[in-house]
Order: structure tokens, then C-alpha cells, then sequence
């Protein structure tokens, strides 16, 4: 896993750690605490100039940039199909909202709901009015909702039937399949080493032999 960004203070603290035990240490006749250092640094960093500051700060962007670089590379090489699920997020057809989401993102009904609470009322407090609003509303209200759900709905499942014939699903279906036989074989692997060994193949039992009456 890539090494975490430090911040401005840390690079800071690690830049001078060395240089304030030994200050420290001629000091005191090497008779001090480790928390001496840590008071010494945070003293220092308080009085540093705006300027000087800035030298750590501006090694601090660029170590926060590596780090979300090697972030997500490492993801990428950890989750190859999630990976190029966000590759190909352009092509994956988005599935519709419900026809009950679509009253409430209606903005004509958002209003109606806000007008029915208090004013300066907090969007929580206004989708569950608009909640209310669908559970209350009658057939003749639900239908243009809802005859465009299923409009959408049909869509989504054309949509949805060319994705699935194009190399870059494919693409995603082959690297999911292998990311899963991985998963199977780490998991097999982990059970072998908790078990002490190779799992044991059960072999037929041998047949008892009979004793024979003399």
C-alpha cells in the first residue's frame, strides 16, 4: 500500500528532530524526555516565518498529489474490474429513477412541499413531506410519474442489452471472473495454512477384513 502524505508540520518535525535532540541533548548533559522534543519542534514551528512555512507546505501539496497518484494505481492493480468500471462509467448505461423519485425531484412539487413546512424547513425535513406527499397522491396524480418509469424502464433494458454485447463488458465480465478465482484460491490457500498443511484427499475407507472360524 503506497505510504500515507505527510503534512506541512510532520515534514517539519522530521526535518528537525535531529537537529533539536542534539540542541537537547548539549543542553541538559543528555538528561531529557522525548517529550522535550516534540514541545521544542511545536515551539519552533510556531514562531517559523510565514515563508519558511511555506517551503513544507508546498512539499506537502506535492507529496499529497504522489500519494493520490499511487493511491489509485494501487487500487487499480488491486480491483481491475472496478477499475474498468470507472473506465467505461461513459458507456455503462445509468438505470432510471423510479416514478416515485420522480415526483419528488419534481421542482413544482418540491415547492408545493416546502410552502406546507416552516419556513427555512432543511431538505431532510422536505423529502419526507414529499414522501407523504406520494403515499397521499391519487392514481390520476402517480400516472404521468409512473408512465414515465416504465417508458424509461424499456429504454434502460435496450440500453442495457447493447452494453452487454460490447468488448469493453466483456472486458469487465473476464477480469470480475478472474478476480474472483483469485479470491477462491487466496481463500483456500489461508484454510490449507490454518489447518498446519495440504487439505487431506479423503480416499476410500479399506474394508474391514472378516475373521475367518477355525
Amino acid at each position: 500500500k503506497p505510504k500515507r502524505a505527510q503534512s506541512a508540520y510532520f515534514l517539519f518535525t522530521n526535518a528537525m528532530r535531529e537537529q533539536v535532540t542534539a540542541s537537547l541533548k548539549e543542553k541538559a548533559e543528555g538528561k531529557f524526555k522525548f517529550g522535550d522534543v516534540a514541545k521544542e519542534i511545536s515551539a519552533r514551528w510556531s514562531s517559523l516565518p510565514e515563508a519558511e512555512k511555506k517551503v513544507f507546505e508546498e512539499k506537502a501539496v506535492a507529496d499529497k498529489q504522489r500519494y493520490e497518484e499511487e493511491l489509485r494505481v494501487y487500487q487499480e492493480a488491486c480491483d481491475v474490474a472496478g477499475a474498468l468500471r470507472k473506465k467505461y462509467a461513459h458507456l455503462i448505461p445509468k438505470r432510471p429513477a423510479t416514478a416515485a423519485a420522480r415526483f419528488q425531484q419534481d421542482t413544482s412539487v418540491r415547492e408545493q412541499a416546502a410552502k406546507q413546512l416552516a419556513e427555512g424547513a432543511s431538505s431532510k425535513e422536505v423529502d419526507a413531506k414529499l414522501r407523504e406527499m406520494w403515499k397521499a397522491a391519487g392514481e390520476e396524480e402517480r400516472r404521468p410519474y409512473e408512465e414515465q418509469a416504465v417508458k424509461e424502464k424499456a429504454e434502460f433494458f435496450q440500453q442495457q442489452k447493447a452494453w452487454q454485447a460490447t468488448p469493453e463488458f466483456a472486458e469487465i465480465e473476464k477480469a470480475e471472473k478472474e478476480q474472483e478465482e483469485q479470491e477462491k484460491a487466496q481463500a483456500t490457500e489461508e484454510k490449507v495454512q490454518e489447518g498446519g498443511g495440504a487439505p487431506k484427499k479423503k480416499g476410500k475407507k479399506a474394508p474391514e477384513e472378516t475373521p475367518t472360524k477355525t
